[in-house]
């Protein structure tokens, strides 16, 4: 449910390449998750029931090109804040490497999974273990 969006976004809205956090207080902030995709709802949804305001989480909506000038402009929002790029896939696929290649020395830390041969465990509880635990390391204390 947290995905749609009304057909005005469509119509009269535009497209934009990385969404800020608007649940937090900019002022505190001293962590930035960046993400990408599905695992964003995960985050989102943790940070509300924890109410934590000091870690924001930014959405890329594009990856390719890297919307480097959008991402910019919202991190000087935040700028003594350590920044992770959180990815649920495995650490040897997804965006990671993009990530690293596109935005050099400016990444701090990077959470995943460990690396495998498979995206998927194929065991349910211990996709939930594992997905519980990378959305736990971006949003500890």
């Amino acid at each position: 449910p947290d995905v749609i969006s009304p057909i005005s976004d469509f119509t009269k809205g535009h497209f934009e390449e990385v969404i800020d956090d608007s649940f937090v207080t900019k002022s505190k902030v001293r962590r930035i998750v960046l993400c990408s995709g599905k695992v964003f709802y995960d985050l989102r949804k943790e940070q509300e029931i924890r109410s934590i305001k000091d870690i924001a989480i930014i959405r890329l909506e594009q990856l390719y090109p890297f919307p480097e000038r959008q991402l910019a402009r919202i991190l000087t929002k935040y700028p003594k804040a350590e920044k992770i790029w959180l990815q649920e896939e495995p650490e040897n696929m997804g965006a990671r490497d993009f990530i690293l290649r596109s935005y050099k020395d400016k990444i701090d830390r990077i959470i995943s999974r460990k690396a495998s041969a498979s995206p998927a465990t194929g065991f349910m509880k211990v996709h939930l273990e594992e997905q519980q635990a990378i959305i736990n390391s971006a949003l500890e204390k």
